[in-house]
């Protein structure tokens, strides 16, 4: 029978919950057992079956639960409201009113009675049809009609109004009907499970099971509006209303009432001496009826309440003089100044006041901030918000309570819910309020509501704790295009997406509808083509790694879920100016949405610190460090480029701050000079115009690039997914070529879709990068050949700084050493005298130690009295050329050290220093690197181009399907419905 029931219920392998006491002796606790599998239900009832009252969830539960529950599917997490997507059932429980704690089987046959008349008014009255599931809960019976309505506000109304007049209509002294059952997230008996609530033990059974037959919203509506009435016994003429003629709702009302009060003095002065037990003058008690007259039927109920503190009090006298009052609210003696000038009473306040409340403010709970204890407040706030926030406006993210808040410029920010901010949140989903209790002449309590503000205490406490963040969903960051979730499918709904723990928010603010069609290779090889001659076409990649790392680059976002650590900093550099550095960081960014910001790079550590945190806690897709100058050396960046967290102590407080590190982090610079460190952390992108001023050159063939993309960025999207989906097609093949230790996850990703769709050269210029970028190394390397050269090699030929070394690196009594202008380590061991640079030099060689520079390795020892340092020999695995562009070979004695030249004149070869035999000028790599790569496909179209753009006719525009204007896409209703062909064109055609 439970099998039965829970098929009546749920659709096979929906998520659903079973809830019981995990003590049959204690029942205040209650624990929620998910899961999807019936027959795991079928199988705990019948262990539980007999011991425990067993319960079900009625309607849809939202999938975004199950990561609250950290693979636990038993916890003392239960549903709430806002974990429910949609009402699939419209419940009406019918329950023999009893002194007993048992219904006798008379009672039950009464319920049943009573159920039956119900059903059959609905059917004759307002054509509904019959239940779809009539059942015995074993004290009463249940009545089930289905429903597909929306989890929202305006159904919560709806169900709510909808049981409210039935049970005013079918319940009585004998029967009662709950009114209580309307909130999403109801449980029922589990039917075939016994109910022990009762003396007799008696076993809940569905009596009747339906076809499904829908209750349609308009069928709710109508028998809403046709059944509700006004309270028996309360006066029903018509109240005063503000300018859009509404009247006071029952929840606004002490809420206006109260806000009028703090206006008017005459007022307040007549309430509180009724509430004192004063009999008042006739003018007086005039005055407050036509006042509260103006609020309805809680108005009534409120004068009663005033009257009743006067012993003379009698109800159906006070009922009668207020059904005689005439007139609007009266004006106060001596009037309000403060008043606009076309108000003469202070009712406008509570008008006022109401205009504030909005309309959202009769679904709000309502919360006693007073003579409770705290815990009490701060667990009411929490189950206020948690109902309220569906779907999600509230997230946590590395142990802090975040929202997202847009700009005027379309984007989406991620910002710290603070204690303020807080607060004003918490006042939009709930009202708070203060109760005192007074007793009347006959000693009866009088309970009296005011408006209150939210306690700070309480806010403060939920903020520093994790009674509300252990609630909320997760977030990861923000992402701006469709993503591919960790199940290797495109996620292309906007909002929250669970399963990747990213809030996607398309700037143009609606969703991509992508094509199903599924890539074949020729598609991808003309997106390919039209990323790299069309839309890229006129920057002037130096090598095809830099061309693959672009790719990279604009693919990432789009994959950011799969890759489980951090991303490598993409460096884009040129030899100068004007080369098209940051309209390339612009337009591969255009194509994920993201307007960019750049930043410009700290002069210190400290400053590097702030704007590192600073730009990482809006949960960016980039980052962006424009303009790099002079030798770049971080810490801090060092460790943000390695870690998916970064850390810091927030300015002016002692507390530390977590925030995540999903960004793409991009940098410009014009010849690049990197510390080591952040070399290995850096993909190079290389641009070169072989041109004077490449900034005259024409050879884009779409001169405005990121207008282009955001005018057409659906197509762009469409475009980069093509070969994402063709990636994952393929099986999701994983990179083959060499690792980058540091960035595992990410070079197995982005290298194996790069190689799948055929695009070559990822990570291919990492060599020659690691040199061109890292002076410091090079001179290190001069250094250590000069060394070698004048000392030899081995522990037998150990030397001093301050005698043998110092002069290498700075050169003799502070004079140029071995003919290098300003020393070889000048640059990178500064100091001001002998004395500071031996220091600074001695530190530099402690930290070189263990270090191989020209197959050489620096070792160091204390003989007691000095520190000594040698050179020893090593083989190194995979070494890479000599630096000094010769072949390698082994002098006796010495395996792996490279025979030396003798020493050139200065001057006598320009890819050397003067002086230091085989050590190469860094601009002179530069150069050299242009040469051999001048041969490149790459390189050679943008310099056969440069120049000659004027000669040739503009590309046009891409094509677009007949129909579909080039106006159109960026503005159709469904944010271009785009097939394949769409973007590329038919099968054959040429995309642009």
């Amino acid at each position: 029978m439970v099998r039965q029931s829970l098929a009546a219920l749920h659709e096979p392998n929906a998520l659903v919950e079973l809830r019981f006491s995990p003590d049959p002796n204690n029942k205040s606790g209650m624990l929620g057992y998910f899961t999807r599998n019936q027959e795991d239900i079928v199988k705990r009832a019948k262990q539980l079956d007999g011991s425990r009252n067993l319960y079900i969830t009625l309607n849809e539960i939202s999938e975004s639960i199950l990561g609250e529950l950290n693979g636990d599917e038993l916890s003392n997490r239960t549903t709430q409201n806002g974990d429910i997507s949609r009402r699939r059932w419209l419940f009406i429980d019918f329950d023999p009113k009893r002194e007993a704690k048992g219904a006798t089987l008379e009672q039950v046959e009464l319920a049943r009675s009573r159920a039956k008349e119900c059903a059959e008014f609905l059917k004759k009255e307002y054509g509904w049809p019959q239940p779809s599931i009539t059942a015995q809960s074993g004290n009463g019976y249940h009545l089930l009609w289905a429903l597909d309505l929306p989890n929202d506000k305006s159904s919560a109304d709806l169900v709510r109004s909808v049981t409210q007049v039935l049970s005013e209509r079918f319940s009585d002294s004998v029967v009662d009907v709950d009114k209580c059952v309307h909130n999403a997230s109801r449980i029922i008996k589990l039917w075939g499970t016994k109910s022990v609530k009762g003396n007799e033990g008696r076993y809940s059974y569905p009596v009747a099971i339906r076809q499904r037959e829908l209750v349609s919203a308009e069928a709710l509506q109508s028998l809403v509006q046709s059944l509700a009435k006004p309270k028996p016994g309360k006066t029903t003429k018509p109240t005063a209303t503000i300018a859009d003629d509404e009247t006071f709702t029952a929840e606004e009302a002490p809420v206006c009432w109260d806000a009028q009060l703090q206006h008017c003095d005459h007022l307040r002065r007549i309430v509180e001496d009724a509430e004192s037990g004063q009999a008042l003058s006739y003018e007086d008690w005039f005055h407050l009826g036509t006042h509260l007259n103006a609020y309805g039927a809680w108005g009534h109920d409120e004068f009663h309440r005033l009257s009743a503190f006067d012993s003379r009090y009698e109800e159906s006298e006070t009922e009668a003089k207020l059904a005689g009052l005439t007139g609007g609210p009266q004006q106060c003696p001596g009037g309000h100044p403060d008043l606009p000038p076309d108000k003469v009473s202070c009712i406008y306040w509570a008008y006022d006041k109401k205009r504030q409340l909005g309309p959202d403010y009769i679904n709000r709970a309502t919360i006693q901030t007073n003579d409770r204890q705290l815990r009490d407040v701060e667990d009411a706030i929490v189950d206020a918000v948690i109902n309220d926030n569906n779907p999600p406006k509230l997230y946590v993210q590395e142990g802090r309570i975040v929202t997202t808040r847009g700009d005027e410029h379309g984007q989406l920010k991620i910002e710290e819910m603070t204690d303020t901010a807080f607060r004003a949140y918490v006042t939009r989903v709930a009202n708070f309020v203060t109760v005192t209790v007074k007793q009347d002449k006959a000693g009866n309590p009088v309970f009296t509501t005011r408006a209150s503000k939210p306690p700070m205490d309480a806010l403060s406490g939920i903020l520093a704790t994790k009674i509300l963040a252990d609630k909320l969903p997760p977030l990861a960051g923000i992402v701006t295009t469709p993503v591919v979730g960790p199940d290797l499918k495109v996620i292309s709904e906007q909002g929250y997406m669970p399963s990747s723990r990213y809030y996607y928010h398309a700037p143009e603010g609606k969703n991509f509808i992508l094509s199903e069609r599924e890539p074949t290779k020729e598609y991808v090889t003309r997106a390919v083509n039209y990323f790299k001659n069309d839309l890229l076409g006129g920057f002037p990649f130096a090598d095809e790694a830099s061309f693959a790392h672009a790719m990279a680059l604009m693919l990432q976002n789009f994959v950011r879920p799969l890759i489980s650590g951090p991303t490598p900093l993409y460096l884009i550099e040129a030899a100068t100016r004007g080369t098209g550095k940051d309209l390339l960081a612009e337009t591969l960014a255009k194509v994920t949405g993201q307007s960019l910001s750049p930043m410009t790079w700290p002069s210190n550590e400290e400053e590097c610190r702030k704007k590192i945190i600073s730009s990482l806690r809006p949960g960016p897709r980039f980052v962006w460090i424009s303009n790099l100058e002079g030798f770049i050396q971080s810490d801090m960046l060092c460790t943000a480029l390695t870690s998916t967290q970064v850390q810091d102590r927030l300015l002016g407080v002692s507390d530390n701050i977590i925030v995540p590190n999903n960004a793409v982090w991009m940098a410009t610079a014009n010849n690049a000079n990197l510390h080591e460190d952040l070399v290995t952390r850096s993909v190079q992108i290389r641009l070169d115009a072989k041109m004077e001023h490449p900034e005259e050159r024409k050879n884009f063939k779409i001169p405005n690039p990121p207008k282009h993309v955001e005018n057409k960025r659906a197509k762009h999207v469409e475009a980069a997914l093509t070969l994402i989906r063709y990636w994952i097609d393929q099986g999701a093949p994983k990179y083959k070529g060499p690792q980058v230790s540091r960035f595992g996850s990410w070079t197995e990703i982005m290298g194996g879709i790069l190689e799948c769709i055929g695009v070559p050269g990822f990570l291919e210029n990492r060599s020659a990068f690691a040199n061109n970028a890292n002076p410091e190394h090079l001179a290190w390397a001069a250094f250590v050949d000069e060394w070698r050269t004048g000392h030899g090699v081995g522990q037998e030929n150990s030397v001093k700084v301050a005698d043998v070394l110092y002069p290498i690196a700075f050169g003799q009594d502070n004079q140029i050493g071995s003919g290098c202008s300003g020393g070889i380590l000048s640059d990178y061991v500064p100091g001001h005298n002998r004395s500071a640079r031996l220091a600074k030099l001695g530190k530099a060689l402690g930290k070189a130690h263990g270090r191989v520079y020209c197959g050489c390795q620096i070792k160091r020892t204390n003989n007691g009295k000095n520190t000594m340092y040698w050179l020893e020999p090593v083989q190194e695995p995979d070494a890479p050329m000599p630096i000094d562009g010769g072949k390698s070979s082994s002098p006796e004695g010495h395996p792996g050290v490279a025979n030396k030249p003798p020493v050139p004149s200065t001057g006598s070869n320009p890819l050397q220093f003067p002086g230091v035999p085989g050590v190469p000028r860094v601009n002179s790599i530069l150069e050299s690197n242009n040469r051999k790569l001048s041969n490149s496909p790459l390189a050679s179209d943008a310099h056969s181009q440069c120049g000659t753009a004027g000669n040739t006719p503009e590309p046009p525009e891409p094509p677009v399907t007949p129909g579909i204007g080039v106006s159109q896409i960026s503005k159709r209703p469904a944010m271009a419905d785009l097939s394949l062909d769409d973007v590329f064109g038919p099968p054959g055609s040429q995309l642009h």
